[in-house]
């Protein structure tokens, strides 16, 4: 998903488009945090695989479900205060210590995943509008996104 543009240079987006692009960035972020961890404990993530594809999916999956168990067995040996990302009381990220494990060559610092320029499909349009109502309707919205991104 891609976060809304303005359409002309200087034009502010909307509200809901800034709710939009707020939520999506929250959930990046928690995916990047929770990849970034999984990286850490398991190296193997963070280096390209020389396997067939699936044998990657069964790496993939062992390492996901030995993640899940430590997390919810031993929280505190698996992944410790602070290691995990985090925000202070201003709301501003803390990064978290997995962060410094994870060597500089790995793909969780690369930037294999630049942006494919033209035209996105229509229907990738259609579901980011679908989404942008939801996040702004009653059923999706939740009460600090009006004051995460400064609404009027």
């Amino acid at each position: 998903m891609k976060p809304f543009k303005p359409i002309r240079k200087g034009q502010p987006l909307t509200n809901e488009e800034r709710v939009y692009n707020y939520r999506l960035s929250r959930a990046r972020r928690v995916v990047e945090n929770a990849f970034g961890i999984l990286c850490a404990r398991w190296i193997c993530l963070a280096r390209t695989m020389f396997v067939k594809p699936d044998r990657a999916q069964k790496i993939v999956a062992a390492c996901c479900s030995l993640h899940n168990y430590l997390l919810k067995e031993s929280r505190n040996d698996y992944c410790p205060p602070g290691f995990d990302d985090s925000y202070d009381e201003q709301g501003n990220l803390v990064e978290g210590n997995w962060r410094k494990i994870i060597p500089p060559t790995s793909l969780m610092n690369s930037s294999i995943s630049a942006q494919i320029g033209g035209r996105p499909p229509k229907n990738a349009v259609e579901i980011r509008e679908h989404m942008k109502d939801y996040f702004n309707s009653p059923s999706g919205s939740v009460a600090w996104q009006a004051k995460a991104v400064f609404i009027e």
